[in-house]
C-alpha cells in the first residue's frame, strides 16, 4: 500500500471511525454504517470508490441552492 493509499485510509478511519477496506469487507456504507443503496448505476459503481452508498454520496456533493 502506498503512502497516498495510507494517507487516505487514517483519514477515512478518523473521519468515520473504519476505513473504506473494512466498510467493503463489512459490506456497509462507510458513513451511515448500513447496507448501501442504490438509484443509479453510477451509484452502484462509486461504491467501491469511496465507500459510500448512493444517499450518503449525493448527500456530501450536493450543492448549495
Amino acid at each position: 500500500m502506498g503512502l497516498l493509499d495510507k494517507f487516505k485510509e487514517n483519514l477515512a478511519l478518523s473521519i468515520y471511525g473504519m476505513t473504506k477496506s473494512e466498510a467493503l469487507k463489512k459490506n456497509i456504507c462507510i458513513q451511515c454504517k448500513k447496507s448501501p443503496t442504490f438509484t443509479t448505476e453510477m451509484g452502484r459503481r462509486e461504491y467501491p470508490i469511496s465507500g459510500l452508498c448512493e444517499p450518503c454520496f449525493d448527500e456530501i456533493c450536493k450543492e448549495d441552492e
